[in-house]
Formats: structure tokens, sequence, C-alpha cells
């Protein structure tokens, strides 16, 4: 089990107390969006007076049962002290491993909390924040500057394996990124998106050793879905039969369709480039005219000259 988590508070620098005990990992105790009322409140008078939350790290390096038992013990040590933290249950409070049961009513909850009218006016807030050149290039700045430890990477690493090794969850996320379940179903990116990407990909190479992971990711693809396939039957050999014709009136109705069907100009130029080598490409009625008006015109010369 990762030691990844600890234990802090915040505390208010005008009154010098703490007021609100958690756990957490990376930076949530940073973060102070997603809080409670009384948090939020809190957190809004210290803006007013000029101020912000202090954080302080009680714990740091446990487990996530070690974390849990941290912060129910500190959250007693301050009741037990008289003051008036903004926490609403005794701590350690929190859902792991949730059911199905469970994410089925989380999924309810979110569902209901954002309709239709709220994605559309998130997204157009997105947009506009996208929209603004200072924010892209903040947001940009921020993302390649951002380092992760290798912990961490070690940690995202693992993740993928376990998820991508789990048979059944990666069936339930190919059912859901499938057709409309996709959230990208139906969409195109804009011009100016397809450019960027297009500009920045021109001119990269794989690496050889990607090429091959690639290929041999493909590989065991295809292996997995013919395993998967049920054994096909084998094909009876076509055999023709012989002395077969057309019935008159069938012949009649083809060759009638091919006059009205006539042949397309994809025919004709195909059949001009396929004369090559000793077959000689047919000229146009234009070309045939002024040939045959010359050579009557050589002709009238030759006898001339006979008779001279």
């Amino acid at each position: 089990m990762s030691s990844l988590y600890y234990v802090y508070e915040h505390w208010r620098p005008d009154t010098d107390m703490c007021f609100y005990v958690g756990r957490g990992k990376g930076r949530r105790a940073s973060r102070l969006k997603g809080r409670n009322e009384h948090h939020k409140r809190i957190v809004a008078k210290l803006v007013r007076l000029g101020m912000c939350v202090e954080v302080r790290m009680y714990a740091s390096g446990l487990t996530y049962d070690e974390a849990l038992a941290k912060e129910r013990e500190r959250v007693s040590f301050w009741r037990e002290l008289g003051v008036d933290i903004v926490n609403q249950t005794a701590g350690g409070d929190g859902v792991p491993d949730p059911t199905d049961e469970v994410r089925s009513k989380m999924s309810n909850a979110h569902q209901t909390r954002w309709t239709p009218e709220r994605r559309d006016q998130m997204a157009a807030k997105t947009r506009a924040w996208w929209s603004n050149p200072d924010f892209r290039t903040r947001v940009t700045k921020a993302l390649k500057t951002r380092k992760i430890s290798a912990q961490h990477l070690a940690n995202l690493t693992a993740g993928n394996i376990r998820s991508w090794n789990d048979g059944d969850r990666r069936e339930k996320q190919a059912r859901a990124n499938a057709g409309e379940g996709n959230p990208f179903f139906g969409k195109r990116h804009l011009p100016e998106i397809l450019a960027r990407i297009a500009a920045k990909k021109r001119g990269t190479k794989m690496t050889p050793e990607a090429r091959e992971k690639m290929c041999a990711a493909q590989r065991a693809r295809r292996e997995r879905e013919m395993a998967a396939k049920p054994p096909r039957e084998p094909k009876t050999p076509y055999a023709p039969r012989k002395g077969y014709k057309h019935a008159p009136e069938t012949i009649e109705r083809m060759r009638a369709a091919a006059k009205k069907r006539g042949i397309s100009q994809v025919t004709r130029d195909a059949a001009i480039k396929a004369l090559t080598g000793r077959h000689r490409v047919p000229h146009r009625p234009e070309s045939k005219e002024l040939m045959r008006i010359a050579a009557l015109e050589r002709e009238a010369r030759r006898r001339a000259a006979k008779v001279a």
C-alpha cells in the first residue's frame, strides 16, 4: 500500500486558530474549492480582510488507513479543547472503493446536478476562458513547467496497468466509449485546431523502439480478436457451370442498358491511359480532321509535281 497520504489543518491568521482538519494527497491541502459552506464563508471573510488560509501539515507519509485514523484523532483533539472547527463529521469518513449501488447513486446525483442547461453554461464559460490569449498562455506555461516526480509516474503506470489488466473494466469502458457513448461522438475539431495538430506532428518521427512496441501491440490485439471469433466454416470451391448462356431476352435488356448508360469519362480516361507501348492513343476528332486535310493537300502537291 502506498504511503502518499497526509493529514493537514487549515488555520485562521486573524484568530490564530485551526478551523478545519483534513486528509489527502498531492495538492489537496492547498485546494480551497469543493469545501463545505462553513469553510467557504471563513475563506471569503479572510479574503475580505486581505488574508489567506494558512496550511499546516500534521502528519505525512501515511497509508490510507493511517490517514483516516490520524484525521479522527485530530478532529477529536480540537473538539475536546472546545474549538469550533467546521468539519461536518468526526473524520475518517470516505468511500475509497464504493460498491455498484453507491456508484449508481453518485452517478444519478451528478446527472441531476449537471443538467443540459448547466452543461451549456459551463461550455460557454470554458470557451470564453480559452479564447483569452493571456489565460491560454498561463495554462500552457504552467503545464510545460510542471514536473512529475518519479514516484508519481510509477504510481500512474501501475494504475494504468491494473486498469488494462482488468478485463471487466476494460470491456465496460469500451462499451461506454463506443458509438453515442463517446463524448466526442458526432463532433469534429475546428479547422484551426486540426492545422495546429498537423503542424505540431509534421516532421516528427517515432523511434524504432516505439515502432516495435506499436507493432507488437497490434499483433497482440489481432491475436486476441482472432481467438475471440468463432472458427470459420470452410468455403466450398466455386464450380462454374459449363455451357451456360444468358437468355436472348436478357441479352437484349443488357445491350439496351449498355447503350443507354454509355461510357463515362472516367472509363474513357482509364482506357486512354491503358493504351501505352505499341498501342497508340486514339486521336481526337479535331486532330483526325486536320490530318485528313493535310493528307489531301500532300496528295495534290504530289500529283501537280508529276504533271510538271
